[in-house]
């Protein structure tokens, strides 16, 4: 029986603010970051952006080391960049980029500098790469820049954050998905995809066979899911989908992938 932990590209975006442990294992784009003066947080908006993808790098590196490396997930941030792409908005079109009160917006804006900065970033998500955009308002607070939020305008479904480990029984060809923690989802948006998968086991959780979910019911931590593979060369797939996103929460390879 084989059993990983697959922490990724959801659980870094929700650790940003964008959307967990994740495991980010080797060279990181944000590691040589000390060597930059632009990188210490205190040079603009910019940098104060790429410090906090800093900061949040150092800290899942640190919770990876602590899981074994036979079940530690691979997960990689390989590239940033930041630009400004707004600068000086006033207490209206600020309040139109972020999800917060008018009175404290005021409070915020008021004799400071703002700006719009967008992070464009690479991951590595056990052997897949990804590209993601993430937008944040920034203001001046006692000269320094900090950010506020990460773009209400951009605002989009956001996969929710949950966590799924895999059993694999070699003799059965049974994979057991088990969801371990994180939101609860309701059936028909979580669904199995991959390659290797027996004929009927592809599908969303409660319309695979002798699944015990109905349409509606949510899939919370304990619950699990038998999934029939065919052979032990499969990749298979927990995917959120909704009519308007489609993102992976977990992965999981067999022996012989």
């Amino acid at each position: 029986m084989s059993r990983r932990y697959s922490f990724g590209r959801r659980q870094f975006l929700t650790a940003t603010g964008a959307a967990g442990v994740a495991g980010l294992a080797g060279c990181s784009a944000l590691e040589s970051a000390d060597d930059d003066p632009a990188a210490t947080g205190d040079e603009g908006p910019e940098a104060a952006v790429e410090q906090f993808y800093e900061s949040v790098t150092a800290e899942q590196q640190t919770q990876s080391e602590m899981f074994h490396s036979e079940v530690r997930g691979e997960f990689e941030l390989r590239e940033l960049e930041t630009e400004v792409v707004e600068k000086d908005l006033d207490s209206e079109e600020f309040t139109n980029r972020v999800s917060l009160d008018d009175d404290i917006v005021e409070r915020i804006v008021d004799g400071e500098q703002t700006a719009i900065v967008e992070a464009e970033f690479e991951v590595f998500d056990d052997g897949n790469e990804h590209e993601d955009t993430v937008t944040w308002a920034l203001a001046t607070e006692d000269s320094d820049w900090k950010l506020v939020d990460d773009g209400a305008e951009d605002e989009k479904a956001v996969a929710p954050n949950a966590n799924f480990q895999f059993d694999y029984d070699d003799p059965s060809q049974v994979v057991t998905i088990t969801h371990t923690s994180g939101s609860a989802i309701e059936a028909q948006y979580l669904f199995v995809r991959g390659e290797g998968i027996a004929a009927g086991y592809e599908g969303a959780f409660h319309e695979i066979p002798e699944s015990d979910f109905q349409a509606g019911e949510e899939i919370a931590a304990g619950d699990r899911l038998d999934v029939e593979v065919e052979g032990s060369d499969f990749d298979i797939s927990v995917v959120y989908e909704t009519e308007e996103t489609s993102d992976t929460l977990a992965t999981f390879e067999g022996p012989d992938a």
